[in-house]
C-alpha cells in the first residue's frame, strides 16, 4: 500500500511539474515601447483577443483611469481622448462614439481585464502580435511636442556639422516623444535640412 501511495504521489508531482512548464511557455508578454509592462494579473486570450489588466494598460500608456463601481464602467482619458468600457458589454465608447468589441471587458481574479488592442489603438498606439514569442508589442507613434525654425544657424553650425556630417544654412528643430536610445529620456531633437525649403 505504501508503494502504491508513493507511486501515485510521484506521478502527481511529475504531472504538475509538466503543467507548470507548459504554463510558463504559454505566458503572454506585453512590451510597451520595448519595455515589459508590469501587471499583477497575467494577460489571457479569449476568442483570439488578448485581455490585460485595465489599470496597467491605461496607466502604462499615460492615461488617467477612473472606475464607476455602480455601472462597472472604466473611463480612461489621455490627451483629451476619452474611452469608456463596461464589464461584459461589447459596446465601448471612444469620445462618445459607440464601438463594437469582439470580446467585452471581464473580471478575472478580482481584476478588470480589457482588450489590449482596442485600448492601445484607441489611444493612437501601434499594436503588433508576435505569435512565436506570444508577445503583444505596443509602439507609440512619435508626436510633435515643439517645433523651432531658425533662418540662420551660425551659432549652431559647428554642432550640426559634427552631429549630422553636413552643414545647413537654415534648419527646423523638432522635439518629439520618440525614445532616445542614448539617454533614455524619451525625447529627442531632430534637425531637418531647410536650405531648399520655401518656408
Amino acid at each position: 500500500m505504501k508503494k502504491l501511495l508513493s507511486l501515485i504521489l510521484s506521478l502527481v508531482m511529475i504531472i504538475s511539474s509538466f503543467s507548470c512548464i507548459a504554463f510558463a511557455d504559454d505566458e503572454i508578454k506585453i512590451l510597451l515601447n520595448g519595455n515589459a509592462l508590469t501587471m499583477d494579473q497575467p494577460p489571457i486570450i479569449v476568442e483570439g483577443r488578448t485581455l490585460v489588466p485595465l489599470r496597467a494598460i491605461f496607466e502604462g500608456l499615460g492615461a488617467s483611469v477612473e472606475w464607476d463601481d455602480a455601472t462597472k464602467t472604466a473611463t480612461g482619458i489621455k490627451d483629451g481622448k476619452e474611452i469608456k468600457i463596461t464589464i461584459n458589454n461589447t459596446t465601448a465608447f471612444v469620445d462618445g462614439s459607440a464601438v463594437t468589441l469582439d470580446v467585452p471587458a471581464q473580471i478575472v481574479n478580482s481584476r478588470t481585464l480589457v482588450p489590449v488592442r482596442f485600448i492601445s489603438e484607441s489611444l493612437g498606439e501601434k499594436v503588433d502580435w508576435d505569435g512565436n514569442t506570444r508577445t503583444v508589442i505596443i509602439t507609440s507613434e512619435a508626436k510633435l511636442i515643439k517645433e523651432w525654425t531658425f533662418d540662420n544657424l551660425t551659432e549652431f553650425k559647428n554642432k550640426s556639422d559634427f552631429i549630422t556630417g553636413a552643414s545647413y544654412d537654415a534648419a527646423k528643430v523638432l522635439l518629439t516623444n520618440e525614445q532616445d536610445a542614448t539617454t533614455g529620456s524619451g525625447k529627442s531633437l531632430k534637425m531637418s535640412d531647410r536650405s531648399n525649403s520655401n518656408h
